[in-house]
């Protein structure tokens, strides 16, 4: 499959989730109003803090497999990924945990919750830990998949499981408008498809776990780059989340609420961004390993070629429709108040 192609896949999912998440913002204020809606992003909150739970060794288990890959190493491909997953799972696991009595203990007594509603925020996030250790080691799945360049199921994953996710979630708001049932929901949904990317990861790639094939060199090969990736994950993670965590406890949950939405939605369109990395960052380090059907030159070349024209767009489009946008929120946060 050409780049342009793995490309456009990659970006199926990103705008689809996009247009729902705008779309259904003012769907589920109706429906939860703005102290339920309010816990749900409490939950989303603490969560973003944790994006450095598996120390980026995610994204350097994928590098040095793609470069394997290039070089036609399967023996080196089975290693990396084992050595990953003897560093990783330990560390997602505690994490989550402490994710989980963090959220508990501490969630209530932080956040800006009414007293009748911190059984709610505790329960939620017990179950938010629980999707977050599955979506973090999804997501080590979910890279293998992108190392076998295999784009064209991993963005029909995702889209069907977006619409799942907001049109189940919708569903049991309208029916039990309570965050921790719809977090418990969301929950399910990572499960089943962590197990659906296990799967494919353990038979069609034929790469299960396997933690015997894991090698101390391996290890200190990936130390330096898994180290870097550490550090950019803390700096956007627990340094990014620091202005909502601050919120929380500080402001009313419909102004928390709003500045979120404008948030989510100025992450959305930001998120465009990262739709051409992953074929940019799997081809060129086949391309490093010896595909010299992947040279990272041309790579950049066509990639550049190919996003531009589109980003040039979206920023013009961002520029001249900024001050409708600041209006649309301005209405949006008056209407919650």
């Amino acid at each position: 499959m050409s780049l342009r192609r793995q490309t456009l896949w990659s970006m199926l999912p990103i705008l689809l989730t996009s247009v729902i998440s705008i779309v259904s913002v003012p769907i589920y204020f109706r429906v939860l109003g703005a102290e339920m809606y309010a816990l749900w992003f409490y939950v989303g909150t603490l969560t973003g803090a944790f994006g450095f739970m598996d120390l980026g060794i995610g994204v350097a288990v994928g590098r040095y497999m793609g470069v394997a890959m290039g070089a036609s190493d399967d023996q080196a491909v089975r290693e990396y990924w084992s050595t990953g997953h003897v560093i990783a799972l330990p560390f997602l696991i505690f994490f989550a945990v402490i994710f989980g009595i963090l959220g508990t203990i501490w969630g209530p007594l932080w956040f800006n919750v009414p007293a009748e509603q911190a059984s709610i925020l505790r329960w939620a996030m017990l179950f938010g830990g629980i999707s977050l250790f599955l979506n973090y080691y999804g997501q080590m799945w979910n890279i293998l998949a992108q190392a076998h360049l295999d784009f064209k199921y991993l963005s029909l994953l995702r889209s069907v499981f977006s619409l799942a996710s907001t049109g189940g979630a919708l569903a049991v708001a309208l029916i039990v408008p309570n965050v921790a049932v719809i977090v418990a929901f969301t929950t399910l949904l990572a499960a089943i498809q962590f197990f659906l990317l296990l799967h494919r990861g353990s038979y069609q790639y034929k790469l299960p776990v396997t933690l015997s094939e894991s090698r101390k060199s391996r290890f200190i090969e990936m130390l330096p780059y898994t180290l870097k990736t550490f550090g950019q994950l803390i700096a956007s993670s627990v340094l990014g989340s620091l202005d909502r965590l601050f919120l929380g406890r500080v402001a009313p949950a419909v102004d928390f609420a709003a500045f979120n939405v404008a948030m989510n939605i100025g992450g959305r369109i930001s998120g465009l961004s990262v739709a051409i990395m992953g074929p940019v960052f799997h081809n060129t380090t086949r391309g490093i390993g010896g595909d010299i059907a992947r040279n990272p030159n041309s790579i950049y070349r066509e990639s550049f070629e190919l996003m531009f024209p589109w980003y040039s767009l979206v920023i013009i489009g961002a520029f001249f429709g900024q001050s409708q946008s600041l209006r649309s929120g301005s209405a949006v946060n008056m209407g919650l108040q």
